[in-house]
């Protein structure tokens, strides 16, 4: 997902580029119009716009305009997080594979507040 964001950047510059900078339309098309490529690239494209504009949507709903807003962003936030967790998944499996030891569950530490009821 990391190089995904890389290429869109990348991509959107080039774009811009070409856009801006006179000597840039020379430059040759990233991807070629009317291929699959290209086809694949703008329906993966209108999905993700879609699905952000769902999540904003509903959160929007529920939580408030300016929490629509911050959704957004906190999209992007959460897929980092997830690549960070997946890579340490991955590090610890093979380092288990290595020291042939099976891996260890971590579990959550949960604490709950103390209520009239518990005590």
């Amino acid at each position: 997902m990391i190089v995904a964001y890389v290429a869109a950047i990348a991509y959107a510059a080039a774009i811009v580029l070409k856009g801006t900078v006179p000597d840039a339309r020379a430059l040759p098309a990233v991807v070629e119009r009317g291929t699959a490529l290209d086809w694949l690239l703008r329906l993966t494209a209108a999905l993700l716009v879609w699905r952000l504009a769902m999540r904003m949507l509903f959160t929007g709903r529920q939580h408030g305009p300016v929490e629509a807003l911050r959704a957004l962003p906190r999209a992007f936030v959460a897929n980092f997080v997830n690549f960070l967790a997946a890579l340490r998944a991955c590090r610890r499996y093979v380092r288990s594979l290595v020291s042939k030891t099976p891996p260890v569950w971590e579990k959550t530490a949960h604490r709950f507040p103390q209520t009239a009821a518990d005590e």
